[in-house]
């Protein structure tokens, strides 16, 4: 009679721990925080941030204006004096300004330095969004989150495909310790 519930246990928990353990992926957990190393100078502020999270303006310690590109290429030159910060264009969504945290609603593993100023920007489309948070640390380094936009279809099939392959793995668990 044990073995029998350990056996249906595994094949109930299997699918049950896939279904959570995706839905943990679809909202960020694959997403880490990634260093903005090619800037030479060190951060005193965000000025403001493109609501794709593709272009930033910071004040440099010292004390000019800088545009910088997000992705960087190798090849690239991806920053460049400013003297102004033009008018950001803003989608449909959120954009927030939060100093010694950051607010962001999707899962975010923690970045390990203490935060001085984060902007977060969610741009919304008519079925996904896309979701970036900039963060200065007290050390002065930039670092950025970005959840690039995926449909909801894609989410779902994932989360079935998850399902079914925590079931196997349920099942094949539950064969092996009965």
């Amino acid at each position: 009679m044990k073995k029998w519930i350990l056996y249906l246990s595994c094949l109930a928990l299997g699918p049950i721990l896939g279904f959570y353990l995706s839905g943990l992926w679809a909202e960020g957990a694959n997403t880490f925080w990634k260093q903005i190393n090619y800037f030479p100078l060190r951060v005193e502020k965000i000025a403001s941030m493109e609501s794709s999270g593709d272009e930033f303006w910071v004040e440099a310690s010292d004390n000019a204006l800088y545009h910088i590109l997000y992705p960087c290429e190798e090849d690239q030159v991806c920053w460049e004096k400013a003297e102004n910060i033009p008018a950001v264009e803003q989608y449909e969504g959120s954009y927030k300004v939060s100093y010694n945290q950051c607010e962001n609603s999707s899962f975010v593993y923690p970045l390990f330095h203490e935060i001085a100023m984060c902007i977060t920007s969610t741009v919304l489309a008519p079925d996904a969004y896309h979701r970036v948070s900039l963060v200065l640390t007290s050390d002065g380094r930039l670092w950025i989150w970005e959840k690039p936009m995926v449909d909801p279809f894609t989410i779902m099939i994932q989360m079935m495909f998850s399902t079914v392959v925590g079931a196997i793995f349920g099942f094949l668990i539950g064969l092996f310790l009965v």
